[in-house]
């Protein structure tokens, strides 16, 4: 809007200087001169604010145009007040020095702006049209006054020696201006183009100084000089609004330490993209100017001149080498490009760590291999045991070593189809391999890999286990397995040698797969039983063996499963704590074992509730039996633990916290792992059950006989209870009351059944007793047990 009111009134001016003068002012330009004086003082004081809030290479830039803008509204001022009658905004003998000071101080200012830019060829060249440009511009002169030529560019020269001073300070604002353009902040380029008007007011008046008003360069002084000044004052506003703007410092960039920094908020200034816009900008608006130029002068003049047509040419050959030079930046790029995306794509499949390739280029290779014609293809999962120990004990350094002498180990093993798929898990691939050969070829691996390897000083031994799988390709080129399907099923395969003892091999089979289907199946089922409380409690007596008595009630929970399998918690609960609904299970179970003892009448005979290792890692039993079973005397409750799991270290806690609540504890499966008769001795109230596998071969095996009989010596000396799980046959009753043991379970005293059913077996009043080779037992009571 400036430009335009300022561009309107300098074309005005012929018509405007005799209004003037009829209201009774003289001189006109003094108007002129003193009101873009005044302006430019303004932009001066708002520059000068400016350059108070910034740093370094921008505060002395800023500081010299306010100081350069200050000298020359001055140095204009004084030409009113010392040459009232000089034409436009010069004296008669052309530009005084302080306004030629004032010029060189304000493009100064400019040079000593900081940037971010690269000088490449491009900026050259670009920079080189520009001035072109602006030397056509200059050197034209087309248009002829009343009273003789207005002149050239050689002509203004002869005439005022100062104008070639101006013409070059013109070229370096345009050089400054295809710099900011390119990289700029906000208020630079407005500053750039008012530094580079303010010269071309000045050199224009010196085109016209002899010439009347009406002149076409007297025209252009004023009108440069009502515009430069305006614009001045709108780049100080429009940094000093980007300053307030900006939170906090007003120095975002590192210019405060001297420099410039790429890492401001000002995106547009690293932007490559938009700067190479800007820049096509420059260039195309550059050809365009010279060849308009050119253009304009054959079209009113009926020669042309030998300079103008020079820079003319010039013009086309640099945008000639431009084009050249893009395009060869262009093909360079493109090479790059492809450099750069073959190393990623290489990156991007290879392990970093070992060198192999990693999963994306192992399911290629699969996918390759299997789509070539190769008959066989065996896939070979391989981990490495205790690799965790390994990490822990030694650091991850020592860790990574490990993986890489392993990777040296299996590509030695297996060839160049090895990978690393993370961690410690690795997969090799056989072609064309019997299944004899790989199964040899994975058993050497492993008997290889037995062997320490020296570490920084540390023997370490990675031992393998290794799972293989089998594909075949039939003749039609159609795979029997898809690469996904061969690599899980070497992965079950790799389980299950983990499950027999690692350190060893297992091919796979499809009862494998079947396993994993049912432990699917399971949890989904699982998942449903828990949301509908589908969970069923049966239960069996505990009988003396010597009079029949049921002397408590043993509670079973049991589930059937969506193909009305009815499985143990043993078979379930390993597959519930994976999918964390261990917790909602146990208090399922307990609620509904606990019911009868709960009740208003419960029954006199203790409740045992068995528990699995599972429940007793998951860390809320205490506080669940607490809320479902506080109310239960602990002399009516006794919780039945495996052996193992009663020996199990993980176990310990729960276990103690147990004891120290009351709660009896009964060690089930007794003998069948590796007990402590001391920590045995330490439970308050100890009771055992003796395994069924000891109680079945009484008859058979003299050692089952000796074990028993062990087993009732140490706990007859400890105080221990005794029970015999598994009774079948009323001889093994005999044999173990023989062998001193008094207490007794099994099917032989009736299968597990619902709590009112075990009621009605041990009526007197019914048909028969618990043990049918005995008098009716007496029926159970509601006495509460105390």
């Amino acid at each position: 809007m400036v430009g335009l009111l300022t561009a309107a009134a300098g074309a005005l001016w012929p018509e405007v200087a005799p209004v003037l003068r009829s209201l009774g002012i003289a001189h006109p330009t003094d108007l002129v001169r003193g009101l873009g004086s005044l302006v430019l003082l303004g932009g001066a004081a708002a520059l000068s604010v400016e350059a108070v809030h910034s740093g370094g290479r921008r505060r002395i830039g800023l500081g010299l145009v306010a100081a350069g803008a200050g000298v020359l509204a001055a140095g204009t001022l004084a030409v009113q007040t010392s040459h009232p009658s000089a034409a436009a905004i010069i004296t008669t003998t052309g530009p005084t020095t302080l306004q030629a000071v004032g010029i060189a101080a304000m493009v100064a200012g400019v040079i000593a702006l900081p940037s971010n830019l690269d000088w490449s060829w491009i900026a050259i060249i670009d920079v080189g049209l520009a001035t072109t440009a602006a030397l056509s511009a200059l050197w034209l002169a087309p248009v002829r006054g009343g009273s003789g030529p207005e002149g050239g560019l050689l002509d203004v020269a002869r005439r005022e020696p100062t104008a070639i001073v101006l013409v070059a300070l013109m070229v370096v604002g345009v050089a400054l201006v295809v710099r900011v353009v390119q990289d700029r902040r906000p208020g630079d380029l407005t500053l750039a183009a008012a530094v580079l008007i303010l010269p071309s007011a000045l050199y224009t008046a010196v085109v016209g100084q002899n010439l009347a008003l009406t002149a076409p360069s007297l025209r252009s002084a004023v009108m440069w000089w009502l515009v430069g000044p305006p614009i001045l004052v709108l780049a100080g506003w429009q940094m000093s609004r980007a300053r307030r703007a900006a939170p906090g410092d007003a120095r975002p960039r590192s210019e405060a330490a001297g420099g410039a920094s790429r890492e401001d908020v000002g995106a547009e200034m690293t932007d490559d993209e938009l700067r190479a816009r800007r820049a096509e900008w420059v260039f195309v608006i550059a050809m365009l100017l010279t060849l308009a130029s050119v253009a304009t002068q054959r079209l009113f003049l009926d020669t042309l001149d030998p300079v103008l047509l020079l820079l003319g040419l010039v013009a086309v050959i640099a945008s000639a080498g431009r084009l050249a030079l893009l395009q060869r930046e262009q093909t360079d790029l493109q090479q790059q490009l492809g450099s750069i995306a073959e190393e990623l794509r290489v990156r991007a499949r290879t392990d970093e760590l070992t060198g192999l390739g990693n999963r994306l280029a192992l399911v290629e290779e699969v996918d390759r291999v299997l789509l070539s014609g190769a008959r066989d293809v065996h896939a070979f999962y391989i981990d490495i045991d205790d690799f965790k120990t390994v990490n822990d004990a030694l650091g991850h350094e020592v860790g990574d070593q490990l993986l890489v002498r392993t990777a040296e180990h299996l590509t030695a093993a297996f060839g160049p189809r090895t990978f690393r798929l993370g961690g410690d898990e690795f997969v090799a691939l056989a072609v064309d391999a019997t299944c004899a050969d790989a199964a040899e070829r994975a058993r050497r691996a492993v008997a290889a890999a037995t062997e320490p390897v020296d570490i920084g000083g540390v023997a370490v031994t990675a031992r393998l286990s290794i799972g293989v799988s089998h594909a075949t390709v039939d003749v039609d080129g159609t795979p029997s397995d898809s690469p996904e399907e061969l690599l899980r099923m070497a992965d079950l395969a790799l389980n299950r040698a983990k499950e027999l003892g690692r350190c060893r091999v297992a091919t796979f089979d499809t009862w494998l797969q079947e396993r994993v289907d049912r432990r699917l199946m399971v949890q989904h089922g699982l998942h449903r039983a828990v949301e509908l409380d589908e969970f069923e409690v049966s239960y069996r007596p505990e009988v003396d063996l010597a009079t029949g008595e049921v002397l408590g009630a043993e509670a079973l929970l049991r589930w059937e499963t969506p193909d009305h399998h009815l499985l143990h918690p043993a078979e379930y609960l390993g597959i519930a704590a994976d999918s964390g609904l261990v917790p909602a299970i146990s208090r399922s179970g307990l609620r509904r074992a606990t019911a009868p003892w709960a009740s208003a009448d419960p029954p006199t005979v203790p409740l045992s509730i068995n528990l699995t290792r599972p429940e007793l890692l998951h860390g809320g039993l205490l506080d669940d039996l607490e809320e479902i079973a506080g109310s239960i005397p602990r002399s009516a409750l006794r919780l039945q633990i495996p052996e193992a799991a009663f020996m199990d270290p993980a176990t310990r806690l729960t276990i103690d916290q147990l004891v120290r609540a009351g709660y009896g504890i009964c060690v089930r499966d007794f003998g069948t792992a590796s007990s402590s008769i001391r920590r045995l001795s330490w439970l308050p109230d100890p009771a055992i059950r003796i395994d069924r596998s000891f109680v079945s071969g009484l008859a058979q095996r003299r050692s089952d006989r000796a074990v028993v009989s062990t087993i009732v010596e140490v706990g007859a000396a400890l105080g221990v209870r005794i029970t015999a799980d598994g009774v079948t046959r009323p001889g093994q009753v005999s044999m173990l009351r023989e062998l001193g043991v008094t207490r007794g379970q099994g099917w032989l005293f009736g299968r597990p059944v619902p709590w009112p059913e075990l009621i009605r077996r041990t009526d007197r009043s019914g048909s028969g007793s618990a043990l049918r080779w005995q008098p009716p037992t007496a029926p159970l009571t509601t006495e509460v047990v105390t």
